[in-house]
């Protein structure tokens, strides 16, 4: 299981990314680290969770994975979900989609996401790379 924490520098936000791992996995791991319960969505490869503290806002933000592998179309499932998360901080914000007044808002901030969560994947995919050794 792969949990990591994306770095949000237009608007501070908790953001983490699970991926390469059970839907189940991640909910162990929400319990554990945040003290709080999500039901599963059956049938899932990716998912949006907002964990919340009415007290202090949001707590944290999750984009889920199941299975990354740089291909397009574990790509889209990553935008997909990213595209919530765009959403939901935003409008978190007070800002709701308009083509005409926020668009390039939610399109600049999904821009900065998406490349944030690729670039984290990267990472972990080069050191992983690094980190193998050959059997003789």
């Amino acid at each position: 299981m792969r949990i990591k924490k994306i770095k949000d520098s237009m608007y501070k936000r908790d953001i983490y990314f699970a991926f390469n791992c059970s839907q189940q996995k991640v909910l162990e791991w929400i319990k554990k680290v945040f003290q709080t319960d999500c039901s599963p969505s059956t049938g899932a490869v990716g998912r949006f969770v907002v964990l919340e503290n009415k007290e202090k806002g949001h707590m944290a933000q999750i984009v889920w994975v199941e299975k990354f592998s740089h291909t397009p179309s574990s790509i889209a499932v990553v935008a997909h979900e990213v595209l919530h998360l765009t959403f939901s901080v935003l409008d978190d914000l007070g800002l709701k989609y308009d083509s005409e007044t926020s668009e390039e808002a939610f399109t600049y901030y999904f821009d900065h996401l998406l490349e944030e969560f690729i670039k984290t994947c990267s990472v972990v995919k080069r050191s992983n790379k690094r980190g193998k050794r050959k059997r003789k």
